[in-house]
C-alpha cells in the first residue's frame, strides 16, 4: 500500500504540507491587528494621568479665583434691588392706572417697606384708609439685606447729602400721583453683610433708577 501523500496542489501548482499554509496565515493576521492596534489612536496610561492632574490644577485654580460666597452675597443684594425697583414702577403705573396716589413707605426702625395705595378717599395722606397691598422685611431676604450704605462713602451724586436712616425720601416715603411723578426724589440705599451697596430711587420725572458702589463710585 502506498503511504498517504501529505502534499496538496494550490491553484498555481505549488505545494503544501496540510495544516502548515493555514497556521501561517493565522500567523500573518495576528501580526497584522497587532500592527492595526499599535498605530491605532488611544491613550496611554501615562497621557491619561497626565490630563488628570492638569483638570485637578485648572478645578483648583478656578476654585481659589472664584468667590462663590461673595458672588452669591452681590446676587441677593441686586435681586433686593431689583424687586424695590419694581414695587416703585408698579406703585408709578398703579398711580396712573387708577387715577390716584399709590406710594412706597419705609419703617426704619423694622426695616421693611410697604406698597400701598390711598384707599377710598383717593388721600394718601389719611393712612387710616390706605391699603397696603405687599409688605417687604429685608431681614427676611437672603444675603443678609438691610438698609445701609455699606462699604460707599457718598451718596448719589443728584441725592444731596447721605441721608443717616439710608432713606432720602420726604418722611421716608415716595407717592407716585397720577401723571405718573413722585412727590419728590430720593433712593433708599440697601447693603448686605459684605458691605456692598445699591440705591434705588425715582428722580422728579418719574423714572426708576438703581444704581451700585463700585470702584469708590457709584455705577
Amino acid at each position: 500500500m502506498l503511504p498517504a501523500n501529505n502534499k496538496s496542489s494550490d491553484a498555481g501548482g505549488f505545494t503544501r504540507k496540510g495544516g502548515a499554509f493555514t497556521g501561517l496565515r493565522r500567523a500573518w493576521t495576528i501580526r497584522a491587528r497587532r500592527a492595526a492596534l499599535a498605530n491605532s489612536p488611544g491613550y496611554t496610561l501615562v497621557e491619561l494621568l497626565v490630563t488628570v492632574s492638569m483638570l485637578a490644577l485648572f478645578a483648583l485654580v478656578a476654585s481659589s479665583a472664584f468667590d462663590t460666597r461673595s458672588w452669591l452675597a452681590q446676587y441677593h443684594l441686586r435681586a433686593a434691588a431689583r424687586e424695590l425697583a419694581q414695587d416703585m414702577n408698579r406703585a408709578r403705573m398703579n398711580a396712573i392706572k387708577e387715577n390716584r396716589p399709590w406710594g412706597i413707605g419705609f419703617a426704619i426702625g423694622a426695616g421693611q417697606y410697604s406698597l400701598y395705595s390711598s384707599g377710598p378717599d383717593d388721600d394718601i395722606t389719611t393712612a387710616a384708609d390706605n391699603i397696603i397691598v405687599k409688605t417687604v422685611t429685608l431681614s427676611a431676604l437672603q444675603g443678609g439685606i438691610s438698609l445701609g450704605n455699606g462699604l460707599a462713602t457718598a451718596p448719589i451724586p443728584d441725592d444731596g447729602v447721605f441721608p443717616g436712616d439710608f432713606v432720602s425720601f420726604n418722611s421716608n416715603r415716595v407717592v407716585f400721583r397720577p401723571n405718573g411723578r413722585p412727590n419728590a426724589s430720593g433712593y433708599c440705599y440697601l447693603t448686605n453683610r459684605d458691605n456692598d451697596a445699591v440705591a434705588v430711587g425715582a428722580l422728579i420725572s418719574g423714572a426708576i433708577r438703581s444704581r451700585r458702589w463700585q470702584s469708590n463710585a457709584w455705577r
